[in-house]
């Protein structure tokens, strides 16, 4: 898939020439006048010059609610998060493939997404972020970065949402169970669907001692996470990571799930756009998904109206919808920006 490389962490272009090289469509937009002063930004209206005003609303999104993860925006670390992400990315990315399609469950603000996206710019992933500001936030970060290697997704995840993928022929090269499987009540009919469709499964699980964390009838139910691992994969090698400073700095055990020897792994999976289209994406903007979909977009009248609700931009007066209040936020920036936003 013909897709523009996202922005590497750190880089800072001052021209219209730098964004180019991104292979960034020609609707650029310049900044007039902002905080940092003059600058370029993407066409919805995101790039260093507007990142002071970008930070003010991600204050305001996250305001009262945990900094999980590092908020990384156009590069720039504006917040940083619980967790130490470097240190776990370090661990599992020797195991990422270098093509096909990751699945990242319960995302929060997109750093191991953008990660992948940055550091395997073959992969395309499929993020899911049900919390709405959360999901905001991670929208701000992929769109700072032009990362279209990223769909944002914003259904709640469950084994259904599996099932419906896997009908649709879809599979997983890798999938990310970061400190998230001790939230999902079907646990089981996902990691038994997972073990059908997925190669890579990295699971981080929280110790037996660590208390106030997860569900607790889930946590019952799982028990020991590698005899529930190994029953969950039968046949399958079970590798243990090592173990990662959770919350509250305790200790949490990452694991590795080898994909079975049936895994085709000189042959990626292709990403199903119309299947992830159904799983309320909010980030690539909806000309993004046009492109990538072709006749499609317009021969499906299912897939025209699950286009129409992907929004093109976090724009004023559109604050009713998928993300509700946290897009409202989101969006806010925009007004008080008074910069024009192109569609791209």
């Amino acid at each position: 898939m013909a897709l523009a490389r996202s922005v590497p962490m750190g880089f800072n272009p001052g021209t219209e020439a730098e964004f180019r090289k991104f292979g960034v469509p020609a609707t650029v937009s310049r900044i007039a006048q902002s905080k940092s002063g003059p600058g370029w930004c993407w066409p919805n209206g995101i790039g260093p010059a507007t990142i002071p005003l970008v930070t003010d609303d991600i204050t305001s999104l996250t305001a009262g609610i945990s900094i999980y993860q590092d908020i990384v925006l156009a590069g720039e670390t504006v917040a940083a998060g619980e967790r130490d992400c470097p240190a776990r990315w370090a661990l599992i990315e020797p195991y990422l493939p270098h093509s096909g399609t990751v699945l990242d469950v319960g995302s929060n603000f997109g750093w191991f997404a953008l990660q992948t996206a940055q550091c395997r710019p073959e992969m395309l992933v499929a993020s899911f972020e049900a919390d709405e500001r959360s999901a905001a936030v991670q929208y701000l970060v992929l769109a700072s970065h032009h990362a279209t290697r990223v769909a944002l997704l914003t259904r709640t995840f469950r084994a259904g949402t599996l099932e419906r993928l896997i009908a649709a022929g879809q599979r997983f090269d890798a999938v990310l169970l970061l400190s998230i499987l001790h939230w999902l009540p079907d646990y089981a009919s996902i990691l038994q669907l997972l073990h059908r469709s997925a190669g890579h499964v990295f699971v981080e699980y929280p110790a037996a001692d660590e208390t106030g964390v997860g569900r607790p009838e889930v946590l019952r139910a799982i028990g020991p996470i590698e005899p529930c691992l190994r029953n969950a994969f039968p046949g399958r090698t079970l590798q243990s990571l090592g173990q990662v400073t959770g919350p509250r700095r305790l200790p949490r055990d990452l694991w590795h799930v080898a994909p079975s020897a049936a895994w085709h792994e000189p042959r990626p999976s292709r990403p199903d756009l119309a299947a992830l289209l159904a799983e309320r994406p909010i980030y690539p903007p909806r000309s993004w998904w046009q492109t990538q979909l072709g006749d499609q977009a317009n021969t499906s009248r299912r897939t025209r109206r699950l286009l129409e609700a992907v929004p093109e931009a976090f724009r004023p007066g559109r604050a009713s919808g998928l993300l509700g209040k946290a897009r409202r936020g989101a969006g806010s920036w925009l007004r008080r920006c008074k910069m024009a936003v192109l569609p791209h």
